[in-house]
Formats: structure tokens, sequence, C-alpha cells
């Protein structure tokens, strides 16, 4: 994988700062090493390898007064200590002081460990057993720790004695709670001890004795630093920028090694294989660290564009040198900026280029209206500077990721008219210049741009001006471009080229800001052919604005040209309506119940583009009819709609479709019914519904006839 990349922040050491008043400090090229220090570099000669690291007294408590003898007879006993602060620790032996000579069979009962430390405090777990040496006599006896046993820095352990089968081994205490002089750093010995009934630790109740300490001695060695941690690199032109992450304890210094050998087949160098000064492709060169200290960074110089380097950093100390860190860097050309544009503003100056490639931290932007007579292409710059009489800075740094910056105030006074020379170039490490020219002006606009309106409807176009137009007003005059003249840029989207015809009669072709003001808005008429749908492709064409008026320029930004776009953006649907006219109560009529089938006109004010669908929705309950809707053969109701919705296609002329409703014509005797449809939503379909014309009520009236009623008052009489 990969090593993580770097912010590109310059080294902080790459660059002295510029002794000059107001001087800017920063990244500069960076220089190759001599070839004398570069080969005293490969030999390894710049740093001297510490030496093999000796056992050493970690901590003792020996030479504290004595005090009472601890018994080992049916109990374990445990004393702590804790490391100190380095990478950490190899362990070697642990001293006690014996009350006792054991013979060879009482010594076989005699058990001695390494044990870790619960977060209680007291002993946890066994870690290593510790060697009895072959004669256990009156005073100090050492335990030998097992091969590479290491104990972790800032971290407590325990030393646990004990016999088993009878054995009563005394072991020396101390009531002092110090310890002798000569600890390694961070070391302690705690000032209580620990004990448990029994003559084997296991799962136990331990019991702390604050009133004294076993007396010990812990010997080992202090282990080589850690590999350094985070390596990440900055590819530069012609070198790398390392940097790493220090790894915990004392470190007095690096080693950093690179080739460009591959790791396997032929030339292949191993990653630990020892350095050499014949060159990187044939094996590790060493770099100079004469005078970097612990300085967690280093810059590797003379590298080739391109070619992948590997790269290895270790610690070292007084202890020996630590593991390797290890990654991979190629060195990248860096490109200068090119095709420099400086357009000009009211008092300002636009600049924008083509991105340098390759890694670097910033742009450097510089400007004067000083002539290259008086002012070299190459002189220094300065923050803050007169830009009549020298190079000046930009305020701000320009990020490596910007391709655009405005001149302005905030940086200098530009003075309208006047011609100023601009330079530009990468910083950390710096490129060549790319260089230009421009004038700042006044300057005009469209203040949107692009336009869009219905087909009939004037477009309102606005031409603003970065200041007052002056005595007299400003004049424009006004192009219409249409088809191939558009500019490139313009209606290059799904719009189709508007022609003359789309246009509304005596268009303006002049248009004049009063004196004072800043800004005029004109009307620009369109037609309405019929054959625009809502939702189809825009019909367009651009505009452009141009004046002879001294010292006014179009703006940087291509805005002096607008594009204007005639088209249904979105319709209006309703019941019965002919046009977007709410003003008109909703749509109502009345049919007999004998009427068989009736239509519902449904609307728009104009025809979609594409087949369109839109659906119909009985109203029911509160605001609803009264008329029962058709379920079923066993229940009729009074009315059926079969298709609830109507689809206007491409090739329909009419802006109307009827919706079917059919009236069920029963025998009963009833009041006149109402059936109230809704329009369902529209606008996914660009269409909105009028707030009445959403809504039509049918009124349905019975036609049933009753029945003669039956004659009163018959009288019979006889003859």
């Amino acid at each position: 994988m990969r090593p993580s990349r770097l912010d590109r922040s310059p080294p902080p050491t790459a660059r002295p700062t510029d002794p000059r008043p107001g001087g800017r400090s920063g990244p500069r090229r960076f220089h190759p090493f001599p070839v004398l220090a570069l080969l005293l570099g490969a030999l390894g000669l710049f740093h001297v390898a510490p030496a093999l690291a000796q056992t050493t007294t970690f901590v003792s408590n020996l030479g504290q007064t004595a005090g009472t003898t601890q018994g080992t007879g049916q109990q374990v006993l445990a004393q702590g200590f804790t490391t100190g602060s380095e990478s950490g620790y190899t362990l070697s032996s642990i001293e006690a002081v014996s009350g006792v000579t054991a013979n060879a069979t009482q010594r076989a009962t005699i058990r001695a460990e390494l044990w870790s430390a619960a977060t209680s405090g007291a002993p946890s777990a066994k870690l290593a057993d510790l060697t009895v040496p072959s004669t256990v006599s009156t005073g100090t006896v050492s335990f030998a720790a097992p091969a590479n046993t290491m104990l972790t820095a800032t971290t407590t352990y325990y030393f646990v004695i004990y016999t088993v089968g009878g054995l009563n081994l005394s072991v020396g205490s101390t009531a002092s709670d110090n310890e002798d002089s000569g600890a390694e750093t961070g070391w302690s010995i705690a000032n209580s001890s620990w004990w448990s009934s029994g003559d084997t630790p296991g799962a136990r109740d331990w019991q702390e004795d604050t009133s004294l300490a076993l007396r010990i001695r812990v010997k080992g060695t202090v282990n080589p630093p850690a590999a350094p941690t985070a390596l990440g690199f900055l590819e530069y032109d012609g070198s790398l920028y390392l940097q790493w992450t220090a790894p915990a304890g004392t470190v007095t210094g690096y080693d950093v090694h690179y080739t460009s050998a591959p790791t396997s087949g032929a030339g292949s160098v191993a990653n630990d294989a020892a350095v050499q000064a014949v060159s990187a492709a044939a094996g590790w060169l060493a770099v100079d660290r004469s005078t970097a200290g612990t300085n967690e960074s280093q810059t590797i110089q003379s590298l080739t564009n391109g070619q992948a380097y590997r790269v290895r950093v270790r610690a070292v100390n007084a202890n020996g040198a630590g593991a390797w860190a290890f990654g991979t860097g190629t060195p990248v050309a860096l490109t200068p900026p090119s095709n420099l544009v400086v357009a000009p503003g009211d008092a300002e100056l636009r600049v924008s280029w083509t991105a340098a490639t390759g890694t670097f931290a910033s742009y450097e932007l510089d400007f004067t209206s000083a002539t290259p007579t008086n002012v070299a292409d190459d002189a220094a710059a300065l923050i803050g500077a007169n830009p009549a009489a020298g190079w000046t800075r930009t305020s701000g740094g320009i990020d490596h990721t910007v391709t655009s910056y405005t001149i302005d105030g905030d940086d200098a006074t530009l003075v309208n008219g006047v011609t100023y020379r601009v330079r530009l170039r990468t910083a950390g490490p710096e490129s060549a210049y790319v260089h230009g020219t421009g004038t700042p002006t006044k300057t005009f606009r469209f203040r949107n741009p692009a336009y869009t309106v219905p087909p009939g409807t004037a477009l309102e176009p606005y031409i603003d001006l970065s200041g007052p137009a002056p005595d007299g007003g400003l004049a424009f005059t006004l192009a219409r471009l249409l088809g191939n003249a558009v500019p490139s840029g313009l209606c290059d989207g799904d719009e189709t080229k508007a022609t003359a015809a789309d246009l509304g009669a005596s268009p303006p072709t002049t248009v004049t800001v009063r004196a004072g003001e800043t800004s005029v808005r004109f009307l620009y008429p369109t037609a309405d052919n019929g054959d625009d749908r809502v939702g189809g492709a825009l019909e367009c064409f651009a505009l452009r604005a141009s004046t002879d008026a001294t010292g006014w320029t179009a703006a940087a930004d291509g805005k002096d040209t607008a594009e204007l776009n005639i088209g249904r953006t979105h319709g209006f649907l309703s019941f019965g309506r002919s046009a977007a006219n709410d003003n008109v109560p909703r749509y109502a009529a009345t049919a007999s119940e004998g009427a068989g089938t009736v239509s519902v006109p449904v609307t728009v004010d104009f025809l979609p583009a594409s087949s369109t669908t839109f659906a119909v929705e009985v109203v029911t309950g509160q605001g609803g009819g009264t008329a029962t809707e058709y379920v079923d053969a066993q229940n009729p109701g009074d009315f059926r709609i079969a298709t609830k919705s109507v689809t206007f296609t491409t090739s329909d002329t009419s802006r109307t479709r009827n919706l079917s409703l059919a009236i069920t014509d029963d025998s009963d005797m009833e009041a006149a019914e109402t059936v109230v449809l809704r329009l369902a939503d529209a606008s996914a379909n660009s269409y909105t519904r009028l707030t009445n014309g959403q809504y039509a009520t049918l009124t349905i009236r019975d036609n049933d006839v009753p029945a003669p009623a039956a004659p009163t008052g018959l009288r019979v009489t006889a003859d």
C-alpha cells in the first residue's frame, strides 16, 4: 500500500527567511548536496552507531534498610514494580534476598514468577516462570527471566515467590519507601507488598501489606526505539520530502536510507540489506542526517523524476537502532502554470490560468504598472508595495487547487486605463514565471446569463454597469444573433435555434443607460406561432450589447452576450377552460338521468410536447357529491367512470379532451344528485391546476314520472 500523502505545505526548513523588509519566507527550489556529502552519507559516516545495549539495573531497593523477613510457608508473596516510559524493555532477571540456605531438595520447591497487575492493583495472572538458580543461600538470589521477556512501558508487574512442600523461605523486606540511586527514568517499586494464603498462587483473595515492601532488584536491557509511524511523502521535482511520527521513548536520531532497486527479481535489494555507496539503483544509500538531529522530516535530493524509490526510516538511541518503517515515493516533474489570461474589470484584473502539474504548496501572483525598463521581469516582489514602483504580491496565498484570482483593492489600488504586467509561478517549490498584461476599465454586462419567456411575451433583460453612466448617458447597440451566429457556449443544450419568425415585430436595436444610473431594463418582443408545446425544446437566440464609449468594455466573464429563450416551460390545467384564467367559477353542468353518457371537458392552455396523461378523482365525503359511484352489477350506483383520466398525444391539435361519465338510469323516484370531480396533481408533468378550474360539478336530475294517483270521491248509483 502506498504511504499516505501529506499536506502540501512546504518543508519547514526548506528556505531561510528573506532578510529584506517585508520579505516573504517560503519554500525555494531544493539544491543537491555536494558529491562528497552524498558519498559520506551513503557510507553512513554522518551517524555514529550506538553501542550494543548492556544489561542494567532498572530499579532496586536492595540497598534500603532491611526489615523483618517474610516467610513463604503456607503463603504466596508478591512485590510490584512499574516500568519507565521508553519504547520497551527486555527483562533479564529479578533479584531478591533469601534468609535461608536451601539444599537441592528444598531448592526444587521454590517457585518464582512474573505476573501482571489487575485494575484493582493486586496481582492478576502469571506471565512467565523465572528460573531458580542452582544454589540458593543466604543473601541475594537472582531469578533469571526467559529469553526475550518483554516489558511494556509504564506498566505495573509483580515478582511472585512461594514454595511448595513446606519449605519456609525467608524473603527480605524493607519499611523504606525509597529506591536505590541509579534507577532508569520512570521506574519504581511499590511501597507495599501483597500476600495470599496457601502454597500456590491462583484465584485467591490477595491482601495488601502497606507496612513493608520486599527487597528486589530488576535488571535487563532498554529496548531500541520502535519503528516510526505515519511515514508519508511529498513528491517534488527531483526530490522527496518525508515526514513521520516519532516512536515513544527517547530518540537521539534517525537513519534514513533510500534505493531505486526492486525488492525482487533482477537487481533486487532486500529490505534489511546493508548500506552501500555505489548508487541508489544498486543498493541502499544513507542520507546525511549530521545536522538534522531528531527532526521528524527529511528531504532526499538529486532524484530522477518518474523513478520509484523505496525509503526506510528508523529511530536510534543509546540502546541501539529500532525497527524500520518503509515507504515508496516517486518524484514528479513540476510543470509551470500556463495559458495566463488577464481580463479587465473596474479597478480590478481577473486572472485565470491552466494549473501547474506536480507537487507544490501554492501560487505566487505579482503585478506592477512599471515598465520592464524600470523593473525587470524577475525582480523581487513585496506584499503591500506600490505597484507603480515594483512588483507587488497579492495579499493572500493562493491555494494550489485554485486557477483564478481577482486582483483588486484588497491587494492594491488599480487605476482604470493603466496597463499592468502580471506574472504567476508556483511556490514550494518555485517554478518559472508565466507572464501577461491587463488594463483595468469600467465594465458592463447583462445581469443574467439567460432569460426565458413564453411565446408572445416580451423578454426583459437588464444591462448593468460597474459604475454610474457618464453625463449624456451611455448608449449601447443591440445585435440579434440567430442560427450559426450564436456564440459557442450559448444555446448549446437541448434548445433549437430561433428564427426571425419567433421574434416579435420591431425589436429594439439600441438602448441607453441614463446619466448617473448603473442599469437599464428594456423589452424585447417575441411571437406566438402556436407551435410551442409545454416541455418542448426552447427556441434560443442571443443578444449582444456593445458601446463605442471610451473607457468602457465588456465584462471579462462574457456577459456582454445573453442567451434568450422562448418556450413553454409549464402549462395550466382545468375543467372546461380555454385559457389560464382562474377568474371564472368552477365548471358545472346538468344532465338527465336518462342522458346515458355525458362528457366533461378537460382543457390545457398549451399542449404538452410528449404524450401526457392527467388523472381525475371523484370527490366524496365533505365537499363531495351525493351521487353514488358504480361498484359492481349488484351495486350499480348512480354513475360510472370507466377511465378516470384523459391523455393528450403529440398528434393532438385540440387543447381539450373529454372525460366520459355514464349515468345509471334507474326507476327510483329521487331528488337531484351531484357528482364532484377533481383534477389530480399534475406538477410532475409541468402543469398547474387552476384553483377553481380543478373542480367540476355534474348535477343529475331524475327522469322518472310518478304513477297516477288513485281516483277519489267515486260513487256508484243504481239506475
